[in-house]
């Protein structure tokens, strides 16, 4: 009888804690993916950058935290700026591009 009570018990727990584990193990694997997506993103935007003759030889820093990229930097230019963001926003799984970037003469 105390066996039965151990296994409905078990089986109880299990199927009111599963989904919460579930969703927890999702939590998790969802925050990791996201990294991964902003990293790759950061990384396709820079190597892009550097392959475009306004853009490459500026330092604009790239930025991204849940598809949202930011750049930022000094440039003497509102098209190195323009060109800039137009490549950023070309990058797919950006969601949205925030230019920081300051214009210094």
């Amino acid at each position: 009888m105390k066996n039965k009570l151990i296994i409905l018990m078990s089986i109880l727990g299990l199927v009111v804690l599963g989904p919460s584990i579930m969703v927890a193990k999702a939590s998790v694997s969802s925050n990791a993916e996201t990294t991964i997506d902003d990293t790759a993103i950061t990384a396709k935007i820079k190597a892009l950058f550097l392959k475009d003759d306004l853009v490459s030889t500026i330092k604009i820093h790239v930025t991204t935290a849940n598809k949202v990229v930011v750049l930022s930097g000094d440039v003497s230019n509102q098209a190195v700026i323009d060109r800039a963001v137009s490549i950023a926003k070309e990058v797919k799984g950006v969601d949205k591009v925030v230019s920081n970037i300051r214009l210094v003469e």
